[in-house]
């Protein structure tokens, strides 16, 4: 990967973005469409973005991994001991998403 490409710079953005168009992440890197689309498309390949609404011009797509890591963070925010898996949340959190999918 090149430094500084389409890639490189989406990557460095994905944590903040959990959920993305192809044309916020364009202008979060300051690249072109067509190359952070093409970016996109290489982070789909690899199982690191995918698509959450697959049809239409303005495509939505999530990084499945940084929303379980808040979601897990919320649940230690909400447990009296900081571990939902001792303690149960004292509010209501969210549940673990990774079997829905």
């Amino acid at each position: 990967m090149r430094k500084n490409s389409a890639l490189d710079l989406l990557i460095d953005e994905l944590v903040g973005m959990p959920l993305f168009t192809v044309g916020a992440a364009s202008e979060a890197t300051a690249r072109a469409f067509s190359a952070v689309s093409a970016a996109v498309e290489r982070c789909v390949e690899a199982g690191v973005v995918r698509p959450v609404k697959a049809q239409g011009r303005n495509r939505v797509f999530e990084v499945p991994e940084v929303i379980d890591e808040f979601n897990m963070f919320e649940r230690k925010l909400a447990s009296p001991v900081g571990d939902a898996g001792i303690e149960k949340p004292s509010r209501v959190v969210p549940d673990n998403l990774a079997r829905w999918r």
